[in-house]
């Protein structure tokens, strides 16, 4: 999604904030107003501030915009408020843009007046921010690219999630199996379903097999089951459960059909 290369830069060199927050495909306010759901809205959010003031000395910024965030989307937010919540944060992000515009402003002055390049932050209540060597031109495209990559990825992964179901049929064959009890050699979706080593399942550590299972039960499957045991799909094992992670493996090394092997060992 993110061109680093292609990052906006002001005619001056510095990178276009304007922008990088407000371009219609590509900035972060647009892409952050995609998401359906506060806790998806609020994790966006959070990574733009994370990213942006990532230094050492930046630590009372942070806590000034997590505790801004933290008021325009509280610990159980209604879904109901999601458009006031859209708001508060886009207002707060544009908090963000002209500060990053002034301090882009005050670095071109300091490198025509050829002094030290830092800039003074704006005093946040009852703190004393730091000040801090600013970024120069060349070193934003890369962090900013992350930053529009990660937006995405979270609104990807909240949609997963929202459609994912607390379980199917598929996760009842295959917990049947692995109790022992008596299940049909095809599974729901009409792959074959196999029962661990010799046909049988053990406490040490047996495993259910799913073979020919469509990408999206997969994708549910997978997240219902992984919470009682390990699972390996299409052959590999997930480093950690979230619900971008299993959707890509679900579509990976896919075979006629395009459908996933699915393996959970209890």
């Amino acid at each position: 999604m993110a061109n680093t290369a292609g990052r906006p830069r002001t005619p001056k060199g510095t990178t276009d904030w304007e922008l990088v927050f407000e371009d219609e495909k590509t900035g972060f306010i647009p892409l952050i107003a995609q998401a359906h759901s506060p806790g998806a809205l609020k994790e966006c959010a959070t990574l733009v501030i994370l990213k942006l003031f990532s230094r050492k000395g930046d630590l009372p910024e942070v806590e000034h915009f997590a505790t801004e965030l933290a008021a325009i989307i509280p610990d159980e937010p209604g879904e109901e408020d999601m458009a006031a919540m859209r708001d508060g944060v886009s207002a707060l992000l544009r908090e963000i843009k002209d500060e990053r515009i002034r301090i882009a402003a005050d670095y071109l002055a300091g490198k025509k007046k050829g002094k030290e390049r830092r800039v003074s932050r704006p005093k946040r209540k009852r703190r004393k921010p730091a000040g801090g060597f600013v970024f120069p031109p060349w070193a934003w495209p890369a962090a900013l690219a992350a930053v529009g990559a990660g937006i995405v990825a979270i609104i990807i992964a909240a949609a997963l999630r929202e459609t994912l179901p607390p379980s199917s049929r598929l996760v009842e064959q295959m917990e049947a199996a692995a109790r022992g009890d008596e299940v049909p050699p095809a599974h729901v979706y009409g792959g074959a379903l196999k029962i661990g080593e010799g046909g049988a399942v053990t406490a040490e550590g047996g495993a259910v097999t799913a073979e020919g299972v469509p990408q999206k039960p997969c994708v549910n499957t997978a997240w219902a089951l992984a919470h009682t045991g390990r699972v390996v799909i299409n052959g590999a094992m997930p480093p950690r459960i979230t619900a971008g992670l299993l959707a890509e493996l679900c579509a990976r090394n896919r075979g006629e059909g395009g459908v996933a092997t699915l393996t959970w060992i209890p």
